[in-house]
């Protein structure tokens, strides 16, 4: 693109005034931002004389001295002078100093263009000629770009640590249409300047370094574009001055290449912006207007394109083309225009296909329906050559007709759903309305009031006008009442329902259609099937195309209901379009460019899911001018699919990137295998095929980095696929390797990197891989193993695929194995289930892999990963079986440290739970392998349940099995908290799943009988009798007292206070007999061994008293219940908490009976009742007096 010069592009210091009306907008798209540099047109410019370089010069002098201050205090004047001598050196160095001719001025980069009322997208045109650049005359400086130096010198916003040549070193800034240096220029174009009474001490301390650091503000960022002649500097002076320069010149200009979107209301503005990638500039804060442009601009990037949005006053295609006329002022060379936004549309298209609300029309031509003569016998609108709007020009009607089949339809509305759901994620406001609110009224039905209801003297009512009332135009169809038996159509549901794209006609005009008939008319004889009112105003200024969203019928039946959402598919369909859009032929793009080669690479035919992925990975991958490398690191757990995610992203952006290269990283060996041959496939480098050493091997190798990291060759992407042997520390293992030891010498491209290892995440941005969405796993599922939905639903098997897509819980290679395996056997879903948890070992060594998975089933996917954690701490793989045996979610430290309780642990266990740090530790290497999973809630960790599965398979294999389930269990039963301990609820609700799947796995055999284990399940009873899973319980205690029974014996404590526990249970379950037989024999128990005073004999007492008073043996129960209070009050005291909650039992038994022997229709009250409970009860204290008032009210009722 061409860029205006400085002195066409005066700086505009002020802002939009508060008069100024931003509303509506217009979005210019700046063409694709990885278009090389931009050359200078070569006009020759006026230079400034040097009243106005030094006007210009102190009133910047002046801003600066102010900011400094303000910053830097009593420092300020040191500070002001290091400045200032930048200052001075970024002027001399851009425009010349006195001696020296003004170097060239790029092009501006401000070439907008105009749009009309809703939005509009520009894309600006190719470079010139290389040969024309070169013919550029020097231009001077304009002030403007003397206020942007000091934006760039702010101690607040300015960027990067410049580089700091000698006094001797002077950097050779390249002009670049003539590729010297300033320096060199001819004597016929120097434009004196006095140099002044400062001259030569500028000269002298120009370089002197800065000790301030400096960084840029992400206020001011630019655009990620260079100026052609910055771009040649790189390769004349190297990257310091490259660095320097980035760092000190200003920027006054625009992003080079630019599409340009118009909008008319707010709303289309702000799906709009809602969809930029990254926002540059709003209202010409950095990219300044030129004199004569009142728009006002959003400057930002969507994908590859720097885009402009332009904000309209007012609707209508004469303001839309007076809009597009300020726009061509500062952004002259645009190459598309993209009119976005909302419009009315036709219930049908002329295929007969229905159109919907929300649907999205892309316009291919426009007609002006108001544009015509007025006779008496009605409007005839002109239709001549010349009277007429023409059509898109070649490239936009080359993209829309390859829209047209239904494949590229289908691939487009693709594109388009994906970024409206992410508007939609972001923000509520762009979702769909109800299919409630899309309904088609009869063309001749008005909206208008009709008999009652009306007000008096309604004009709806005058049968010989079509005049409405304003009450009727501004009530809803609900409010007013329309017809039913008038509508003609009425969306059912919305269900599985998204935007259909149309392509057609627009139709035209500064009013807006709000008449069914005359719409039908229209849509007859001129096949148009949208209405809107600003692309005719842009169609005849720029390059132009109308996208957008229908939001009504253009009856008189229109709402604002749908207004935001089919704003948001306009502006998505924008998006979409855009990514299509590449008119630009970039330069050294053919010398470069290389087509996907699938050779060796795994890849599948249909790709399943994962779109946010996806358009993560693009949006922080996308090739752009901002010359920086970008690495995604894909990490994640064996088999839950990087690979193909990162094969699927370079397939679906083959035509993004000029290279792509896919290499092996399963070694060093195969890495350096992989990268050589890519070697023959590049451009210019013959080579013999054939490899003779591994020293020649090499050598490629290095022969294809230095490609890649050619200056000019940026938009290559490679993928590291399965890096999972990482090392640092280079010669104990020869198959192990730093992957950056193969990235590319140059700042520049993008890296993809698949592994299972986190660590590897230090070498760019981490993208952990998730599990797959349960909709998606079940879409994997069906697709591996051949049956369709019609099969599942005619079988009956929906629930079986449902339940085994949930076991398999979205690891994709789990998926297809199955789906294969059924295939294959002709197996259904519930005999899968079936052998899947019979005989999963069996199952598995019986499943061949895919061909797209090279590293074979899941036994032997994971198996190579436990033998390198055996190698590096093989506590840690022995922890890894552990966790297996607990539940697969929420597994915590203090967990498996209550495992010390017990006597007899192995070493490997007392070491591993010694600390919380050792835990770490060893858990960090599992982590790192992406085996165990971190929760970020609670500190605690989790396992995929097939990896879950296949520790159990390694476990039997080591024989461990039984050793790991003890450890397990007698963790779990020695976490168990009295109900006395502190958030002992939270506890149980935490350790109940990892009980459940403990006790479900056990099969009743234990390598010993040990009190740890009977203690254990004795607490884990305890646990389920506190969740009221009683019948578990009951097997848990039955279970602990024949072990207790066994080994301690039948009188001993540990088995009487399980016999108690079982008097509880059977209290619970209402079997009052089993329960007494069990108090009896416990209390019988504990009196022979502890004596009938003993608080743990008491307890059970008290147990035996609630029985008979639930029994209704009152006599019995007040007979336990005064003997268990009379012994806690002498053995704790009366004012004891224990001894106050045994008193109450008597309480309780009193009310019972008075409320049996008192006549409830007499309404008395025995008066000896109170002073009968407080001689029960003892002494006379102040809570006993107030259970007794309370008992008075009980006895009152």
């Amino acid at each position: 693109m061409a860029n205006s010069s400085p002195s066409e592009v005066p700086y505009a210091s002020q802002d939009l005034g508060v008069g100024d009306s931003v509303d509506n907008p217009i979005l210019i798209d700046c063409g694709n931002i990885n278009t090389v540099g931009q050359t200078p047109h070569g006009s020759l410019l006026s230079p400034f004389d040097d009243g106005a370089f030094q006007a210009a010069f102190n009133r910047v002098e002046s801003e600066l001295h102010a900011i400094v201050e303000s910053v830097y205090g009593a420092q300020s004047q040191e500070a002001l002078e290091r400045y200032r001598s930048e200052l001075e050196v970024i002027a001399e160095t851009r425009y010349g100093t006195p001696s020296l001719n003004p170097i060239v001025a790029p092009e501006s980069k401000e070439d907008h263009s105009s749009s009309q009322g809703n939005h509009s997208l520009i894309i600006e045109s190719q470079p010139r000629s290389e040969s024309t650049a070169r013919t550029g005359s020097p231009a001077s400086p304009c002030p403007g770009c003397l206020a942007d130096s000091l934006q760039e010198l702010s101690p607040v916003d300015v960027g990067v640590q410049t580089a700091t040549p000698t006094r001797n070193e002077r950097p050779a800034y390249v002009d670049a249409s003539t590729q010297t240096t300033p320096h060199q220029a001819s004597e016929e174009n120097q434009v004196g300047i006095p140099e002044g009474p400062n001259s030569r001490k500028r000269k002298r301390d120009r370089f002197a370094p800065s000790s301030m650091p400096v960084r840029r503000s992400s206020r001011l960022r630019t655009a990620p574009n260079e100026d052609r002649w910055l771009a040649q500097s790189r390769h004349e002076t190297g990257h310091e001055a490259d660095r320097f320069i980035k760092a000190n010149l200003p920027r006054c200009g625009h992003p080079a290449g630019t599409n340009l979107r118009c909008c008319a209301l707010p709303l289309e503005a702000e799906a709009v912006e809602a969809l930029f990638d990254e926002t540059y500039d709003r209202l010409s804060a950095l990219y300044k207007k030129q004199s004569g442009d009142d728009n006002a601009y959003f400057n930002g990037r969507i994908g590859s394109h720097n885009v402009v949005l332009c904000l309209m006053p007012r609707m209508g295609k004469g303001n839309a083309a007076s809009v597009a006329a300020s726009l061509k002022i500062s952004y002259r060379r645009i190459q598309v225009a993209l009119v976005v936004g909302i419009c009315g549309g036709a219930p049908y298209s002329p295929t007969k296909e229905e159109i919907f609300l929300g649907d999205v029309i892309i316009g291919d031509a426009v007609i002006e329906y108001d544009f015509g003569r007025q006779y008496r016998g009605g409007f005839m609108r002109k239709t001549g050559v010349k009277e007429t709007l023409g059509r898109p020009n070649r490239e936009i009607q080359s993209l829309l007709a390859g829209l047209q089949p239904q494949q590229s339809r289908r691939d487009f509305r693709a594109k388009m759903l994906q970024h409206l759901r992410l508007i939609q994620a972001a923000q509520p406001c762009w979702r769909q309305p109800s299919s409630a609110d899309d309904v088609l009224y009869e063309a001749s039905y008005q909206h208008k009031h009709y008999g009652s209801g009306s007000p008096p003297l309604c004009s709806c009512l005058d049968d010989t006008s079509d005049e409405v009332c304003q009450e009727a135009l501004d009530a809803s169809c609900v409010l007013l009442g329309c017809a039913q038996g008038q509508i003609h159509r009425r969306r059912d549901c919305l269900e599985n329902s998204s935007p259909a794209i149309q392509i057609g006609t627009f139709a035209s005009a500064d009013t807006v259609m709000k008449s069914g008939e005359h719409r039908d008319d229209l849509i007859k004889s001129e096949g148009v099937i949208g209405f809107e009112m600003e692309g005719a105003g842009v169609w005849n200024n720029i390059s132009c195309v109308i996208i957008k969203g229908v939001c009504d019928y253009a009856d008189s039946h229109k709402n604002k209901t749908w207004q935001a959402y089919a704003a948001a598919a306009g502006a998505a369909t924008a998006k979409a379009f855009l990514e299509y859009w590449d008119p630009t032929v970039r330069e050294g793009a053919n010398e470069f460019y290389i087509p996907l080669d699938l050779a060796g690479v795994p890849a599948i035919e249909e790709f399943i899911g994962r779109e946010e992925e996806l358009s993560c990975l693009w949006k922080y991958l996308q090739p752009t001018n901002a010359r920086t490398r970008k690495v995604a690191v894909l990490h994640g757990l064996g088999g839950i699919g990087k690979t193909q995610l990162a094969i699927h992203f370079a397939r679906k952006h083959k035509d993004d990137f000029t290279a792509i290269f896919w290499l092996s990283g399963k070694d060093r060996s195969a890495l350096v295998s992989s990268l050589s041959s890519c070697l023959p496939r590049i451009q210019h480098l013959p080579v013999d095929t054939q490899l003779t050493n591994e020293k020649e091997a090499e050598q490629r190798a290095n022969q294809v980095l230095r490609w890649l990291a050619k200056p000019d060759n940026t938009r290559w992407l490679i993928i590291f696929d399965n890096t999972d042997q990482y090392s640092l520390v280079q010669g104990h293992d020869d198959s192990k390797y730093d992957p950056y030891e193969f990235f590319p010498n140059a700042d520049h491209g993008s890296i993809i990197i698949t592994s299972r290892l986190l660590e590897l995440t230090e070498l760019g941005k981490s993208f952990p891989v998730q599990k797959l969405s349960h909709e998606d796993a079940t879409r994997l599922l069906l697709q591996s193993s051949g049956f369709s939905n019609e099969d599942i639903v005619r079988t009956g098997a929906e629930q079986d695929i449902t339940d085994l897509a949930g076991l398999l819980d979205g690891l994709s290679l789990a998926i297809v194995i199955a789906g294969a395996f059924m295939r294959q056997t002709e197996t259904n879903a519930k005999e899968y289930l079936e052998l899947y948890r019979i005989s999963w070992s069996d199952l598995q060594s019986q499943s061949r892999p895919t061909r797209h998975y090279q590293q074979g089933n899941m036994v032997q996917t994971w198996m190579v990963t436990y033998q390198e954690i055996q190698k590096r701490d093989p506590t840690a793989a022995k922890l890894l079986l552990l966790l297996a045996f607990f539940d697969n979610q929420d597994i915590w430290y203090e967990l498996l440290r209550s495992g010390l309780n017990c006597s007899g642990l192995p070493p490997w266990f007392k070491m591993a739970v010694s600390s919380k740090l050792v835990f770490k530790t060893k858990v960090k290497a599992l982590v790192g392998f992406s085996l165990v999973e971190t929760k970020q809630q609670g500190g605690s960790y989790a396992l995929h349940p097939v990896v879950q599965d296949w520790c159990h398979h390694v476990a039997d294999y080591d024989n461990l099995t039984c050793q790991l389930h003890e450890l397990a269990l007698m963790s779990v039963g020695y976490m168990v908290p009295h109900d006395s301990e502190r958030e002992y609820a939270e506890i149980q609700q935490r350790l109940l799943p990892h009980a459940n799947y403990l006790i479900s796995r056990e099969s009743g055999r234990w390598q010993s009988d040990t009190i740890d284990m009977w203690n254990a399940l004795n607490s884990i009873g305890n646990l389920y009798t506190h969740q009221d899973k009683l019948k578990e319980a009951e097997e848990i205690y039955q279970r602990a007292l024949a072990g207790y029974e066994k080994a301690l014996g039948p009188d001993h404590l540990s088995t009487l206070n399980t016999v108690n526990n079982l008097g509880l249970l059977y209290s619970h379950q209402g079997k009052p007999k089993e329960a007494e037989e069990m108090y009896q024999r416990a209390l019988a128990g504990k009196e022979k061994a502890l004596g009938p005073d003993h608080l743990s004999t008491l307890n059970t007492v008290n147990n035996l008293g609630i029985l008979y008073k639930v029994q209704g043996k009152l006599k019995e129960a007040e007979e336990m219940y005064q003997r268990a209070l009379t012994g806690k009050e002498k053995a704790l005291g009366p004012d004891h908490s224990k001894t106050h909650t045994a008193a109450n039992n008597p309480l309780s038994l009193t009310t019972l009976r008075a409320n049996q022997d008192t006549p409830r229709h007499t309404g008395t009250v025995t008066p000896a009742a109170p002073d009968l409970l407080l001689n029960t009860l003892g002494g006379d204290s102040t809570k006993r007096r107030r259970k007794r008032d309370i008992l008075y009210s009980v006895l009152r009722r």
